[in-house]
């Protein structure tokens, strides 16, 4: 009985690979024409795409449908971004200014007219710069 069984694994197992490889290619065709519809495609010959390239736009089609950072959410997160950010550098030119004992409407020639009597920036108060 081995012997006939193992015949038609060999019979079957080819047909069943050729099964599988027709459905696979069958919904490769069906995804072509909808990311075709939805225009998710930018390529001029979207009838020549391969089967890697339909896959690629599928996964980045479906990454920009259901990825929760929609416009309005962007456009939100860059205000609150900015906001916190412009925010930090008032409180660092503050800081600044507080520890210099500098005022921020002298100019710099009202403070030290004689450039003799201008502290050494290497002795004065240390500034935080981001890539130190």
């Amino acid at each position: 009985m081995t012997g006939i069984s193992q015949h038609r694994s060999k019979i079957t197992k080819p047909l069943m690979e050729r099964r599988r490889r027709a459905r696979i290619n069958a919904y490769i065709g069906q995804l072509r024409a909808l990311l075709i519809q939805a225009g998710a495609t930018t390529s001029c010959q979207s009838s020549k795409l391969e089967k890697a390239e339909i896959l690629e736009f599928t996964v980045r089609h479906l990454r920009a449908q259901h990825c929760p950072s929609t416009d309005h959410v962007s456009d939100e997160w860059s205000r609150l971004r900015f906001c916190a950010g412009y925010a930090a550098c008032a409180r660092e030119v503050t800081r600044f200014f507080r520890t210099t004992g500098a005022h921020p409407s002298a100019g710099h020639h009202d403070r030290h007219p004689n450039t003799s009597q201008m502290p050494d920036p290497l002795t004065h108060a240390r500034v935080w710069r981001p890539w130190s």
